[in-house]
């Protein structure tokens, strides 16, 4: 169990390189009767982050605008308008920026909008 990693913290390793004071695990059926039911909601929770990028992704040239920071303070507008809270331009611009967050690899994907 490596308690600094990013992601997933349990990781598979050989016996020389554990050092002292790491825990380790054998995965017994209990763990693996746990792990059947996240991983399905972790895929899936992947497969919704997917369909949102494609969502925006393919209205982003919809929305007027002649730049990303212009098309995001009109997003912005919009969602104020209809009674978002959201404060920051940057914020939905980030949004926005689907093509950078693509570039990250599936499994360290975050969802960034509502």
């Amino acid at each position: 169990y490596n308690h600094s990693a990013e992601i997933n913290p349990f990781e598979r390793t050989s016996a020389r390189y554990i050092r002292s004071a790491e825990a380790l695990v054998v995965p017994d059926g209990a763990f693996l009767a746990e792990a059947r039911e996240i991983l399905p909601i972790r895929v899936l929770a992947q497969s919704w982050v997917e369909i949102y990028h494609s969502a925006v992704e393919a209205q982003l040239a919809t929305v007027p605008g002649d730049t990303l920071n212009a098309k995001a303070r009109r997003v912005l507008d919009e969602i104020q308008n209809r009674g978002a809270k959201t404060q920051s331009a940057g914020a939905v611009l980030d949004w926005l920026k689907v093509e950078d967050h693509r570039k990250v690899e599936a499994e360290r994907r975050q969802p960034h909008a509502p």
